[in-house]
């Protein structure tokens, strides 16, 4: 047992001691107890406990030793230090020189970085030695904070997971004693934890217990590395990074008494070892000389469950376990809508979705995809359930424009310029809610420089919101005496640059495709009969687009057979089966439907799903043709009703199509010289 007490605290304030001794929920542990509490145990090839302490001093007193000019060059030399003569503890810290290459900052905490925490709340291990299980995934969960760029995101992932499952095979002790080492713990993580509640923990031994849906919430790690390299690096990673679990020699000063302030092993305080003890490395103070670190004693312990601790004692930096990055499930809300869209002044793209936090999100690749929360980064309202998404970029002004619809019914844009910002457009425009079933699209008209938002109200009239200077809204339905849209009605808008004409079509309550057209002033088309093409099946996806190289214009609907039809314009509206003409798939029920053209080579585009669950194109040269996108990239099936999402990156001549697989992940099918799959929903940090 401890020294009492009383004496601990005497012989801490006579030795100049930073930290405090007192009463603790700890203090009333048994022996068996406290081991119990602990459980890192070196792994093979690991220095033991001994071996750790001396390894951390080893690397301080290096650091901190003179500096001395060469006699013959006036360079500087490090002296290297008599490893024999080392003091057997450090009494007080010794403080960090300045690194000769890279400066890093002289204090940093992940628990108020940019004034946000990115450290989960604390948890308690119980009476099982499980240690590393829970600095490990404490290290997983900042990580997801960090990825997801959002401090207050709720992340809980499963120690259980790791504990019980992983564990068992891989040299894990049962409780209550435990014990395991990090190495195997961070392996396991690559394979993927699940969320906490999935499988909850308790500190009683357990066998693996996963739920059904455990695969749907894993998170993996990308790789793992240690750092013994020292405390300069262990803090430059850190800093740079995240978070990082380290192990530690725990005395019975330290388990029975520590209260707060910084903990410097002293061999007069100390007492005997309790046992090794894992935890995860949230920041560092260079003017205190010490870590910080968040513990799995619960909250009521230490420094509201975290403490501090001097560089070089007890081992806590002989060597560090460093993610190298994480890939987490991109969580896709249910009917989550996408949108991808180029932004051609600074050649990046952009995928946005509405996630399980109903917040939009961004995933933007310029040579990496990462991904952005931009409700969060614009303070913005949350999306309603199913709302629709729509994204474009203004060159003009070199900005990003993303579309939504909020749980108030009102059209909000989310905008950036050299931050995300928000707008009510609904409000700043004066216009009525849009209907909870609104479709929603926007877009910009070069030859003008304005940008326009369509939806429909909810008395099945097309709105547009426009801005020249300000936001203001025109009932086009209205203006042009048009048929009302039939409730459910997708909504497309396009400008066509060779005759500086907007466009926006719809589907009317008599199931024609309809066109409101503006050259100088609104006008409406009837492009079914305009056309002679047969009616709209209930559900049919739309999307209109212009070829720039050939001067027409094109829309896409399905037709009652679930063939695909294009009306397409050059001096008259004319319709064409493409289905029939290439001999392709019909469509699934309800498919979705997305046109564009690629510019670089001249060619149309028609993206759509098959009933068997596949994305097929339907692309046009000299002729009409057909390709299954899925089985060319090797990618997997679609989502049943899957939003699609095709758009050209002319800045580097490339194809995207975007969809949602029947794993609930948002796919991307990329087009160069081959088709190919990439599965966006895994960012890498």
């Amino acid at each position: 047992m401890a020294i009492p007490l009383a004496t601990l605290q005497t012989q801490i304030s006579a030795l100049g001691l930073r930290w405090r001794a007192a009463v603790t929920v700890n203090s009333n542990h048994t022996l068996e107890q406290a081991k119990n509490r602990t459980g890192y145990v070196p792994g093979p090839g690991k220095p033991s406990l001994q071996d750790r302490e001396q390894i951390s001093l080893k690397n301080l007193t290096a650091l901190a030793q003179p500096v001395a000019p060469s006699p013959a060059a006036g360079a500087t030399t490090a002296v290297k230090p008599d490893l024999q003569k080392l003091p057997i503890e450090p009494i007080k810290p010794i403080p960090i020189p300045i690194h000769p290459i890279i400066l890093v900052p002289s204090a940093f905490d992940w628990r108020s970085h940019n004034g946000g925490d990115y450290v989960t709340p604390i948890v308690d291990q119980g009476g099982c030695g499980s240690c590393v299980a829970f600095g490990s995934i404490a290290a997983m969960e900042s990580w997801i904070r960090i990825v997801w760029q959002n401090p207050t995101l709720a992340v809980k992932k499963s120690e259980a997971h790791l504990w019980f499952c992983y564990g068992p095979a891989a040299g894990a002790g049962a409780c209550p004693g435990g014990g395991w080492w990090p190495d195997p713990a961070y392996s396991a993580m690559q394979q993927g934890i699940t969320d906490a509640s999935c499988f909850q923990y308790t500190s009683a031994n357990q066998p693996c217990n996963l739920c059904s849906s455990w695969q749907e919430t894993l998170t993996h790690t990308s790789g793992w590395h240690t750092i013994g390299s020292g405390v300069y690096d262990i803090k430059a990673y850190i800093a740079e990074h995240g978070p990082v679990t380290t192990c530690f020699t725990v005395y019975e000063d330290f388990y029975y008494y520590y209260s707060g302030g910084v903990y410097t092993y002293n061999a007069q305080t100390s007492g005997s070892v309790i046992g090794g003890h894992c935890v995860c490395i949230v920041g560092y103070d260079d003017a205190e000389g010490c870590w910080i670190l968040k513990n799995s004693w619960g909250s009521g312990w230490g420094e509201s469950g975290f403490f501090r601790m001097s560089y070089g004692s007890c081992g806590i930096d002989a060597e560090v376990w460093a993610i190298e990055g994480i890939i987490v499930p991109a969580t896709v809300g249910r009917g989550s809508h996408i949108d991808g869209y180029q932004t051609s002044f600074n050649n990046q793209q952009h995928v946005n979705f509405i996630g399980t936090d109903s917040h939009v999100h961004e995933l933007v690749y310029t040579d990496h995809w990462a991904h952005n929360d931009l409700t969060a980064a614009a303070g913005a309202p949350n999306a309603a359930a199913g709302s629709p998404l729509d994204g474009y970029e203004t060159a003009y002004s070199s900005q990003q424009h993303v579309n939504y619809l909020g749980t108030d019914g009102h059209v909000h844009e989310l905008y950036y310029t050299n931050r995300w910002a928000h707008n009510d457009l609904t409000v700043v425009a004066g216009a009525p809610a849009a209907a909870s079933w609104s479709s929603l699209d926007g877009y910009a008209t070069t030859f003008n420089n304005q940008q326009h938002v369509n939806f429909i109200g909810a008395n099945c009239h097309v709105y547009e919101l426009v801005y020249t200077d300000h936001w203001a809204c025109n009932d086009l339905t209205q203006i042009t005496k048009a048929t009302n849209t039939v409730v459910g009605s997708p909504l497309d808008g396009y400008q066509t640059t060779f005759n500086n004409q907007q466009h926006v079509n719809y589907i009317g309550e008599d199931g024609h495709v309809h066109e409101l057209v503006y050259t100088d002033h609104w006008a409406h088309n009837d492009l079914t009969n305009a056309a002679g093409a047969p009616g709209v099946t209930p559900g049919s996806g739309l999307d209109g687009y212009q070829t720039s190289f050939n001067n027409q214009q094109h829309v896409n609907f399905i037709g009652p057979n679930n063939h695909v039809y294009e009306l397409v314009y050059t001096d008259h509206w004319a319709h064409n089966d493409l289905t029939q003409i290439t001999g392709a798939p019909v469509t699934a029920s309800q498919s979705a439907l997305d046109g564009y053209q690629t510019t670089f080579n001249n060619q149309q585009h028609v993206n759509y799903l098959g009933a068997d669950n596949h994305i097929h194109e339907l692309v046009y040269t000299d002729h009409w043709a057909h390709n299954d996108l899925t089985s060319a990239a090797g990618a997997p099936g679609a989502m049943a009703r899957t939003p699609l999402d095709g758009y050209q990156t002319t800045f580097n001549n490339q194809q995207h199509v975007n969809y949602i697989g029947a794993d609930g992940q948002i796919h991307e099918l990329v087009y160069t010289n081959h088709w190919a799959d990439n599965d966006l929903s895994e960012v890498y940090h």
